[in-house]
């Protein structure tokens, strides 16, 4: 025979791997609270809390307080609090306030870093990695903003109490 069938491979859907888009934080949305995901995260507005997840990235508009813990850390906005990451690339436009462990890093000239930075080995990610599977969310605010525009007295003060009438016994 001079041609020959091509046998081909059969793929399940198990062996597909599927990139999913990334998880966004838009400019408009500020979350309290931790965030925690396999895939990957872009915040473009902020984040008070900590963050898990696979991929991270902060957009010139995004601002993160808390707890990072990723693989890849991607920075053109600011972050205050501490990062733990194996690769890091911080921008041009890029405030980091806080200590940060890490494997591999870039910093671009004009990015603002402020903090303790820690080159680590890969075995030394496995062992220090236990103690941030328990990232503890940071302290709420002590008093919260009010967002109707009414001055804190007028909602501090209580009700006046009503007395009630007397009742009279037979």
């Amino acid at each position: 025979m001079v041609f020959k069938k091509k046998e081909t491979k059969k793929v399940s859907a198990a062996e597909v791997i599927r990139k999913e888009p990334p998880s966004i934080i838009s400019a408009d949305l500020h979350i309290v609270g931790d965030l925690e995901g396999d895939g990957e995260i872009q915040i473009e507005g902020r984040v008070d809390g900590n963050i898990r997840c696979e991929s991270l990235t902060v957009g010139e508009t995004g601002q993160v307080e808390g707890k990072i813990v990723v693989n890849t850390l991607r920075v053109l906005g600011t972050i205050t609090g501490s990062v733990r990451a194996h690769t890091v690339s911080m921008m041009e436009t890029a405030r980091m306030i806080g200590d940060m462990a890490h494997q591999k890093i870039e910093i671009r000239a004009g990015a603002l870093v402020d903090g303790l930075y820690k080159h680590l080995k890969p075995e030394d990610f496995e062992k220090r990695g236990e103690r941030f599977k328990d990232v503890t969310p940071p302290e709420l605010p002590k008093k919260a903003v009010a967002r109707s525009g009414k001055s804190d007295d007028a909602q501090s003060k209580p009700a006046a109490k009503q007395e009630e009438p007397a009742k009279a016994l037979h």
